[in-house]
């Protein structure tokens, strides 16, 4: 497998092989630069001080100069050449010294002569190779960031958006052939994941679809024998057969309380069935939605009372909507009878109609409960979850009305929800986008 770090190693190496490699050349060049200027400027000395011996001041200073400059003297011609300066000052001649500063002004001439023609060379050299040099560190800086962006980056870029299409549920996915490296491991390891993903979902979906037919022949074939268990109680505390004591009496309205209960599960697990398999027909009309909440609220005025809790109308106008009459009544009779259930002993419930900042109509149904705790607010919402905490006992019921009301409003293209802090009560509100201030023309028609 040819990796992505091992081709970056090998470039590396290579590329910082020649670099090194020419940068030493450059390097050396450069200090031969430095030692021929450096021995230019010990000639340059060693001239001056010849000067001084030919017009015959500080001679003996001018050798003591020579004899410290001559160990340094490069090539070992010119440190002859010096030495032998220094011998005839030391025997006095004058004609020697004459003699032999001539002789290292030829030596110092001809070595003048070719180090400044080796400085032009060694000049080019230093600047060729440190030319050469820093290309190929820019352009082994530029081949790594290419190669990364292509070979790394963009890949990942790839990877990760898929990986974010799984988190919004988009999980239409064509396979590729991964490459040969790192990244092609990574898109493997991506490439199980998202086929096991998708083969647990289809399992997934297979399980729901069995549990929801089961549930819904289930619970037809409950409703049946519930119903007739109920007539059943009605009858005995008719006392149709004889006359029943308190004690008996009690026992049958806690069976038949009961019933109810059970039979109003079953009505909303076939609800909920139809619902998901998107076999529950929906008719909506123009209707007042006035008019709906008033029916809701009258029909509830029993448990109402029963609860020794007051329902508030505020600011019901005449506004017409398409709804499913059936289906909103339904979700009005959920929210109402929850805020009634919620409501301490005297409390009141409003019931009202609003706009949002959009434009939408908002039914809003407000109480004087207990709240609701933040983290409780969507979990209301599904299925078989009620709000619960240590100052909200659990409260009798189905766990499905909330999550039945959310499917309705949404087929109305509406927004449920609800705004509530502990302590302060809750309002529930549902929105319809769609309605008039008047009747449209075709359904006062329909209605004549």
């Amino acid at each position: 497998m040819k990796t992505i770090q091992s081709r970056l190693t090998i470039a590396y190496l290579l590329f910082g092989a020649a670099i090194a490699s020419l940068g030493y050349t450059a390097f050396k060049n450069y200090k031969n630069q430095s030692d021929v200027h450096t021995q230019l400027g010990l000639g340059y000395k060693v001239e001056e001080n010849i000067a001084k011996i030919k017009k015959g001041r500080s001679v003996k200073r001018a050798r003591r100069e020579l004899k410290a400059l001559r160990p340094s003297m490069q090539p070992e011609a010119r440190a002859l050449a010096v030495s032998d300066i220094i011998t005839a000052i030391n025997r006095g001649s004058q004609g020697r010294i004459n003699k032999s500063i001539r002789y290292f002004e030829n030596v110092e001439a001809e070595f003048k002569r070719v180090s400044y023609k080796n400085l032009d060379v060694l000049k080019k050299n230093v600047e060729y190779y440190t030319v050469i040099s820093i290309t190929l560190f820019i352009t082994l800086y530029l081949w790594a960031f290419i190669y990364l962006r292509k070979s790394v980056f963009y890949p990942i870029k790839r990877i990760s958006k898929k990986m974010k299409d799984f988190l919004v549920d988009k999980y239409t996915y064509h396979f590729s052939v991964p490459p040969d490296n790192e990244i092609g491991e990574l898109q493997n390891s991506f490439n199980s994941m998202a086929q096991k993903v998708l083969t647990q979902m289809d399992e997934l979906q297979a399980l729901d679809n069995a549990k929801s037919e089961f549930l819904s022949i289930a619970s037809h074939e409950l409703r049946t024998p519930m119903t007739s268990i109920k007539g059943s109680l009605g009858l005995l505390q008719s006392g149709v057969t004889e006359n029943l004591n308190d004690a008996s009496l009690n026992l049958l309205n806690i069976a038949e309380a009961e019933t109810d209960r059970l039979i109003r599960l079953i009505n909303d697990i076939l609800d909920l069935s139809k619902i998901e398999a998107r076999m529950l027909n929906f008719d909506p009309s123009w209707m007042n939605i006035k008019h709906v909440i008033i029916m809701t609220l009258e029909s509830l005025d029993g448990l109402a009372k029963a609860a020794n809790v007051h329902l508030v109308k505020v600011d019901l106008n005449d506004i017409y909507a398409p709804v499913d009459q059936d289906r909103i009544q339904q979700v009005l009779t959920n929210l109402i009878s929850n805020a009634v259930k919620y409501s301490p002993d005297d409390g009141n419930v409003f019931v009202g109609m609003s706009f949002t900042n959009n434009g939408q109509l908002k039914i809003s149904i407000k109480d004087e409960g207990v709240g609701i705790a933040p983290e409780d607010q969507k979990l209301i919402f599904e299925k078989f979850r009620q709000a619960t905490g240590k100052d909200n006992p659990l409260v009798k019921g189905t766990g499905l009305g909330l999550a039945i009301a959310k499917a309705f409003v949404e087929e109305h293209n509406g927004v449920i929800g609800v705004e509530s802090k502990p302590g302060n009560g809750s309002e529930f509100y549902f929105t319809l986008p769609n309605w008039s201030k008047k009747m449209p023309k075709e359904d006062k028609e329909e209605v004549a």
